[in-house]
């Protein structure tokens, strides 16, 4: 698959400069959504923490996070956002990290200190409750769950 956009982003905590490729068929396939900025500014991630984030599109998260973690996985249902997801983790050394391209959440067999959603505003309202529910289930013991989105894309549907 071939990249159509490259986006770039300086890190205000080490000015590392991490790239991205993207291409079409993507969510938001040419910027960062400032629901994952939200998360990656706000999320305080320890090297021992093993990171979960849910339809991770092309990697955004799971590589500015990953950088920092034991170990991430990246949770994706498009075949194209996994392809995008490994090639950004790989692209920026990111070193221990998978991506899961299943129908399912409750396909991943481990359990995560964080895990981070941020839905789609197009994302069917029962599908992010059961994708919430299914990751409940995998919160380790002292872990957290975070979810990130706007008040006018419906985030309060998910309380």
């Amino acid at each position: 698959m071939d990249s159509q956009y490259q986006l770039k982003l300086k890190s205000q905590e080490n000015n590392k400069i991490y790239s991205f490729e993207s291409s079409d068929g993507i969510n938001s396939k040419n910027s960062f959504r400032d629901e994952e900025i939200l998360l990656a500014d706000q999320i305080t991630v320890k090297k021992s923490d093993k990171i979960l984030v849910i339809q991770s599109s092309f990697g955004f998260l799971g590589t500015v996070l990953g950088d920092k973690a034991d170990k991430t996985t990246m949770y994706e249902t498009s075949a194209r956002a996994s392809h995008f997801s490994r090639i950004n983790a790989e692209n920026n050394e990111i070193e221990n990290f998978q991506v899961v391209n299943k129908p399912e959440i409750s396909d991943i067999e481990e359990s995560f200190d964080k895990i981070l959603y941020t839905p789609a505003n197009y994302t069917p309202v029962d599908l992010v409750k059961k994708r919430i529910s299914k990751a409940a289930d995998k919160i380790a013991e002292g872990g957290n769950l975070y979810i990130s989105g706007r008040k006018k894309t419906g985030l309060k549907r998910y309380k």
